[in-house]
């Protein structure tokens, strides 16, 4: 089960995290490109396009990969985050 479906609230928030470290990205792609073209529509561009590079990438893995991999992939996250954090995560 996905953390939205078990949890709303949390699962808006994690959505909410993950749509706003986004923008540090866009502005690490526009910034270079509009520096070397001085234009804000080649830079808006770019910007846009490597943000739904992550989309598609996501989307591709969920469609190739489905519900056979997934419970593997979280278990494997899980425990990495469980090490990482001296075993306080999920208590």
């Amino acid at each position: 089960m996905s953390t939205a479906s078990n949890n709303l609230e949390l699962g808006m928030g994690v959505a909410l995290a993950v749509a706003l470290h986004n923008i540090p990205e866009g502005l690490a792609v526009a910034g270079p490109v509009y520096a070397a073209t001085g234009s804000r529509s080649k830079a808006v561009l770019w910007a846009g396009l490597s943000g739904m590079a992550e989309i598609l990438g996501g989307v591709l893995a969920w469609l190739i990969l489905g519900s056979l991999v997934s419970p593997l992939v979280m278990g494997a996250n899980h425990g990495c985050r469980r090490r990482d954090y001296g075993g306080a995560v999920g208590r």
